[in-house]
Order: structure tokens, then C-alpha cells, then sequence
């Protein structure tokens, strides 16, 4: 951890996980949601790699899998290539979330209603294609949104 200068506070360190196919499993429970929510509520520290080539939706039904993981600084969801949707509310209220990466090979053709709601913080979000369905209010309420880049 380093000091901040400024305040003279700790910044939070960055921690790098990677999730891959033996823990998929996670994503479709609460149990990677209860371990982010407890790695810094108030600080975002954690850039989130998934590596799930087998992967096609996050959670299932009504789980909004990384809903209020105030920890989220990055996603990176390139080593999800058969991910097909992001489901409602999914990662709404990150409000560190800053960018989000679906990688050029990612098969995202649905983005569902409020999917990343109230993230304050995020600026971008790399789709490998213009997804077939944006539903509404995908980004409501991203005030610091720069850009949607489309490979």
C-alpha cells in the first residue's frame, strides 16, 4: 500500500484476479458477489479478469452477479468468447467500475435494461461488434461515460 501524499491516507492497492474455468461455476451463484462486496466497499481495488471459455451469461435468472461491487475498478471479459449477454443489472451501482473490455472475439450480442446503471465512474466500454439488442437504459446514469468503443 502507498501513501498518499496529498491526504496523507493509504490508497488502496490494485488487486488482479483471475477467474477462470475451474470457478466458473461462481458466476452463476452469490459466492464471487460476497467476495468482491468484501474487498473494499468504499475503494475500488480489484481488476477483474474472467477466463471462462465456456461462458455464456453471468448469474442466471434475476442474480445481478456484480451488482453494488463497489471494489470493481476494471472487467475484462476478452477470455469469455461465447458470452452471449450481460443480464439486467449486472454490474449496476459499481460505482468505481471505470472501464469494461469484451475483447474481439466476444460473442455479446444482448445488453440488457440497467446492465451497467449508476456506475459513476466508468468511462469506457470495448464491444467486439455493435450488440443486436441494447435495451433501455443500459447506461443510466454514467456521468462520466467517454466513450463506447465497437471493434
Amino acid at each position: 500500500m502507498s501513501a498518499n501524499s496529498a491526504t496523507g491516507s493509504a490508497a488502496p492497492s490494485i488487486q488482479k484476479w483471475v477467474i477462470d474455468s475451474d470457478v466458473e461455476k461462481q458466476l452463476r451463484s452469490s459466492a464471487l458477489h460476497w467476495r468482491l462486496l468484501g474487498k473494499g466497499l468504499s475503494h475500488a481495488s480489484i481488476e477483474l479478469y474472467l477466463r471462462c471459455p465456456n461462458l455464456t451469461a453471468i448469474g442466471w435468472g434475476g442474480f445481478q452477479a456484480f451488482n453494488t461491487c463497489y471494489s470493481l475498478l476494471r472487467v475484462d471479459l476478452s477470455g469469455c468468447p461465447k458470452l452471449e449477454s450481460i443480464p439486467e443489472a449486472t454490474f449496476s451501482d459499481c460505482r468505481h467500475l471505470v472501464s469494461v473490455v469484451f475483447g474481439e472475439h466476444s460473442n455479446i450480442t444482448n445488453l440488457a435494461v440497467a446492465a451497467f446503471q449508476r456506475c459513476s465512474a466508468l468511462k469506457s466500454i470495448t464491444l467486439p461488434d455493435k450488440p443486436k439488442v441494447v435495451e433501455e437504459g443500459v447506461y443510466a446514469f454514467c456521468t462520466s461515460i467517454e466513450r463506447v468503443l465497437c471493434n
